[in-house]
């Protein structure tokens, strides 16, 4: 009996002891994730197959034409010249000061934006929550009231290991 007991608090102990190492790990996953996905969006200009300046000028001005000056005052003035990883860096560096920046095309604040099409999002996402939790509620009452009307319980120790 003793041995069993010595046994059952050796297995406790063991299990807490991981739940911080596992706390830990799920954090670094979920932090290189969002860095990941940061960086791959910072690179998206340089990935595609033209240059980010000619894509920009185009989408500015459809009619301007596509001179080396324009070309080059773009990229001056937005830091396109100085490499993505140095934008990248600036870009993050204002993003933790508060500043997420402005649109390469419009020139305005891209928060006030970001902010309108999360509100919009988190919208969607509770109106879908509510019809999933009403749909869940609709299919499992049938079967709690067939339960209850047949007198089956749950146990209070049903779930325990031990």
């Amino acid at each position: 009996m003793r041995e069993s007991l010595y046994c059952r608090t050796c297995a406790g102990i063991q299990r807490a002891s991981y739940l911080p190492h596992g706390l830990l790990m799920a954090l670094m996953s979920r932090l290189m994730t969002l860095t990941g996905i940061i960086v791959l969006i910072g690179m998206l200009p340089w990935l595609s197959d033209g240059d980010p300046a000619m894509a920009l000028l185009r989408a500015r001005s459809a009619e301007q034409e596509a001179t080396p000056e324009a070309l080059a005052a773009i990229r001056q003035s937005l830091g396109l010249d100085q490499g993505p990883v140095n934008l990248l860096i600036n870009w993050l560096s204002g993003l933790l000061q508060g500043d997420a920046g402005n649109s390469w095309i419009s020139g305005r604040p891209v928060l006030p934006g970001m902010l309108q099409a999360a509100q919009v999002s988190l919208t969607l996402m509770m109106m879908s929550a509510a019809v999933a939790l009403m749909l869940a509620a609709m299919i499992c009452l049938p079967t709690f009231r067939r339960g209850l009307q047949a007198g089956h319980t749950v146990q209070q120790d049903y779930w325990r290991p031990y």
